[in-house]
């Protein structure tokens, strides 16, 4: 419908927001990894802080775990199809194959915050609600919940979980800026 109104109004030369509107997840996961690399770096870092590779593999990582979901698929004690890229730092406190990966991606690639911390919330009270009948550790998630995620700290979102990341700054606890990164 806003597309023939844009027509109507303006001609048939579409701005891409209009494109970006009427594609699917994974056309957008495509033409990500087909820009430029300069353009994809430029993205990634005016937003994110992070090399365009992590971006690319994340979109794609999504568009996959959306399919499952749309076809009802399995996602309790899943391994992910294609893993994750995570910093170091990270890959040490969660999995890259398991869904709480995907969710802590989800808390970086999410700007804005407001919209991270209503997810969060609706995930907690989901995950208390069903706490009897699942066990945490098949989805990847730790296991004390009330130290799931913080929301998103000014160096990117800071992983709380059954571990104990108190002995490291939390300036420093999940900088991209200073991270070797890896898959495992």
């Amino acid at each position: 419908m806003f597309v023939t109104h844009y027509d109507d109004f303006y001609g048939a030369k579409y701005p891409i927001w209009l494109a970006i509107e009427v594609i699917t997840f994974s056309q957008l996961s495509k033409l990500f990894r087909n820009l430029k690399n300069q353009d994809k770096s430029n993205i990634a870092k005016e937003h994110y802080q992070i090399p365009y590779s992590f971006i690319q593999n994340w979109l794609r990582v999504l568009s996959q775990l959306r399919n499952v979901c749309a076809h009802y698929g399995r996602l309790y004690n899943k391994k992910l199809v294609v893993k994750l890229l995570l910093d170091t730092k990270a890959a040490k406190l969660v999995s890259n194959d398991k869904i709480f990966g995907v969710v802590f991606v989800l808390n970086k690639l999410t700007i804005n915050k407001n919209k991270w911390l209503s997810f969060k919330i609706k995930l907690e009270a989901l995950v208390e609600e069903y706490n009897e009948s699942i066990e945490l550790e098949r989805i990847g998630f730790p296991t004390k919940l009330e130290r799931f995620i913080e929301i998103t700290h000014e160096k990117g979102p800071i992983l709380m979980g059954p571990f104990d990341v108190d002995a490291v700054p939390m300036q420093d606890f999940y900088s991209f800026e200073n991270s070797s990164w890896v898959t495992r």
